[in-house]
């Protein structure tokens, strides 16, 4: 969505950042290889489905099992060159 965003500025005649500044989420593989590479959000994809499996089957696997998997998870800003600071 965010890629989509950036190219409709583009044909706008915007200029990210300087305009306009984009950050998009979940840090695929597009973000850093369009230009202006994308500042995102990263979640961390293998622990939140591991611990959404687990969720779903652990009873099956381990009926006695007390293991309480994380809900929640921290996020990382990948800063790149798709935001500005605001102008005065």
């Amino acid at each position: 969505m965010a890629a989509g965003v950036l190219h409709a500025a583009r044909q706008r005649g915007l200029d990210v950042p300087q305009d306009l500044s984009i950050v998009g989420f979940d840090d695929t593989a597009i973000a850093a290889h369009i230009w202006p590479p994308l500042t995102t959000v990263r979640w961390p994809i293998i622990s939140m489905a591991r611990s959404a499996a687990l969720k779903l089957v652990g009873d099956v696997i381990d009926p006695e099992s007390d293991v309480d998997e994380p809900s929640m998870f921290l996020s990382t800003l990948v800063r790149r060159a798709s935001v500005a600071p605001p102008r005065a």
